[in-house]
């Protein structure tokens, strides 16, 4: 008959056993995403011609590594939008591929194991040459952890021409912001100014084939950041405006309506005109004065009338939007 000592011995080290068992059987936990360092004034701009290119590039300026991704192939459009959706759920990059571009397939295989990813998944008819496992995408995923310099504000040309970048994108947590229709200028877009000025001390990426032609698009960020809006439009004085003008000469009634009231009342009335026309336009109206002067004296005088403009109505607001 065994001691209770040993009994006592004996019981701990079936005990042990089991742990041990059970601690070897059990799941490894899902390694976490990590996302792309940058410093808040960097503006990434990726703007290549292929979609299949974009996607790679996206991926590499938003994430540092990750545990897979989903693959897809140009041009099949339900293929990429069921990838799209696994990796926004699964927080992982969405790549394409080309079949008829080995350069394309061959720069998604690298950028899997740039990542570190020990699994893809191939959503429609894709074949990679890699040693990485493929199989299915985990429904939820572990979210990135970062601090604000690497949650990017992520301005889109054209969703449906991304799809696979923007579902990188969301996956990363960034912050996607969409151009509107028909515009390629970001300063030309009261909407995407007043989304960038929000997003200040996060670095920026321009996604889509039109910001190729982009003249100094750091500029543009920064003073989209950090500038004026015209109006309720954006920072260019002619696109993505539209015009309502009162037109004369102050003090002057003969010369147009502009002359027929104060300062004060000339500005009310600018607005009010400008209101009339503002369902009606697909961009922003914008009321304005067009003065017509033919001396020096009359030049002085508009001047000492602007003042008053500015002193009765006409001043820059606290939300450093500048009024007509």
């Amino acid at each position: 008959m065994r001691s209770r000592p040993a009994r006592a011995l004996l019981a701990l080290a079936v005990t042990g056993l089991v742990l041990g068992v059970t601690a070897c059987s059990a799941a490894a936990p899902t390694p976490r995403p990590t996302l792309a360092r940058a410093s808040s004034d960097t503006v990434t701009v990726v703007a290549e011609r292929s979609a299949a290119d974009r996607s790679v590039r996206t991926s590499r300026a938003l994430f540092r590594s990750a545990p897979g991704a989903v693959v897809a192939p140009v041009g099949d459009a339900d293929a990429v939008r069921d990838g799209a959706a696994a990796a926004v759920r699964a927080h992982v990059p969405a790549l394409l591929v080309d079949s008829g571009s080995k350069k394309a397939t061959t720069a998604a295989t690298d950028e899997l194991e740039r990542l570190g990813a020990s699994w893809y998944r191939a959503f429609g008819d894709v074949t990679l040459d890699t040693q990485i496992e493929e199989r299915d995408v985990p429904e939820v995923g572990r979210r990135a952890e970062a601090g604000r310099a690497s949650r990017q504000t992520v301005l889109v040309a054209d969703r449906s021409d991304d799809a696979a970048a923007v579902a990188t994108a969301r996956a990363a947590d960034a912050q996607v912001v969409e151009m509107p229709s028909g515009v390629s200028d970001p300063a030309a877009s009261g909407s995407v100014v007043r989304a960038l000025h929000g997003a200040q001390g996060r670095p920026t990426l321009l996604l889509g084939a039109s910001f190729a032609d982009l003249g100094d698009p750091e500029w543009v960020v920064r003073a989209a950041q950090n500038g004026y809006r015209i109006g309720g439009g954006g920072q260019r004085p002619f696109d993505g405006h539209r015009y309502t003008a009162l037109y004369g000469a102050p003090g002057a009634p003969v010369l147009g309506v502009l002359g027929e009231q104060d300062p004060a009342a000339s500005v009310a009335r600018a607005r009010k005109l400008a209101e009339q026309y503002r369902g009606l336009s697909d961009v922003p109206v914008t009321p304005a004065f067009e003065i017509g002067t033919v001396s020096a004296r009359e030049v002085n005088g508009v001047s000492g009338w602007l003042a008053g403009v500015a002193r009765r109505g006409g001043r820059t607001s606290s939300t450093r939007t500048p009024r007509c």
